[in-house]
């Protein structure tokens, strides 16, 4: 594998969900692998005595992210962005039409690592000016308003028509969208990134917004595939991991204005036995 392959993989990991979020064993190692890549490219254009040039100071500054102590990911995409663009002067067909993926690659990790901070940024500006009385307030409000109102309402009815409509009709409703008899339902798969940002990126509590993230994350990789089996398992334990997490952060209650299909002014522990107990 080639130094730019190596980084490549790495951009790979950071378009689909910040570095965090990834096992401990995969960060460590990517951030070891790409290390080693890049004082590789280093050494052949040095050798070539190459230092004076463009792509030699494009490492430099991919190397800036890398050799951190605080692995810095915004600069790693940006750093690689700017590396590709050196080499889409190549005359070379076959790299040229590689470099196209890494291209959409470079584009998709930057676009996710960068939506991620500047949102956390946003904020902590917010936080500034509020007391810790505040933030949890806040955070009750908006896992009513947002987490069962916008979100679970209409993840659980998804999941209740899981429970019998056909495989076609899934996919479909992932899709596409589908009548149904609570009403028609949106498709999930174009809500998903405005689900998670609207919710995750309004709480407050480290802990609470770290699990929402890892939630949406985990079923976000299964959504994408063809087993509807698989999907309705995910599902579910997607919408069991928000139910339990707003109840250990103190919400009582599900409180629907539109979709209930498991009934509504449940108390949370009742409805996450329901969810529990459902065969999909």
């Amino acid at each position: 594998m080639t130094p730019l392959q190596t980084f490549h993989e790495f951009a790979k990991m950071l378009s689909i969900k910040p570095l965090e979020f990834w096992p401990e064993t995969d960060r460590t190692q990517l951030i070891e692998r790409s290390a080693a890549a890049l004082a590789e490219q280093k050494s052949v254009l040095e050798q070539k005595e190459l230092k004076d040039t463009l792509a030699y100071q494009k490492l430099l500054a991919l190397e800036k992210s890398i050799s951190s102590t605080d692995f810095n990911e915004v600069e790693f995409t940006q750093s690689f962005d700017n590396l590709l663009e050196v080499y889409r002067h190549s005359t070379d067909e076959d790299f040229i039409e590689s470099l196209d993926e890494m291209d959409s690659t470079a584009s998709q990790a930057k676009q996710k690592t960068l939506e991620h901070h500047v949102s956390l940024e946003q904020l902590h500006k917010k936080e500034r000016k509020m007391s810790e009385e505040e933030k949890v307030a806040g955070d009750l409000e908006t896992m009513q308003k947002i987490g069962v109102f916008y979100v679970l309402e209409y993840t659980l009815q998804v999941l209740h028509e899981f429970t019998y409509i056909p495989d076609e009709d899934k996919k479909k409703l992932l899709e596409q969208g589908l009548k149904t008899e609570a009403g028609n339902l949106p498709a999930y798969l174009p809500l998903e990134d405005t689900f998670r940002k609207d919710l995750c990126y309004q709480i407050h509590d480290q802990e609470l917004r770290h699990t929402l993230l890892e939630s949406f994350y985990k079923y976000e990789e299964v959504c994408y595939n063809e087993k509807m089996q698989e999907i309705g398992n995910a599902l579910k334990e997607f919408n069991l991991s928000l139910l339990n997490a707003f109840q250990a952060k103190g919400l009582e209650t599900f409180q629907a204005a539109v979709y209930s299909p498991f009934g509504n002014n449940l108390p949370l522990v009742e409805l996450i036995q329901q969810v529990e107990s459902m065969d999909v």
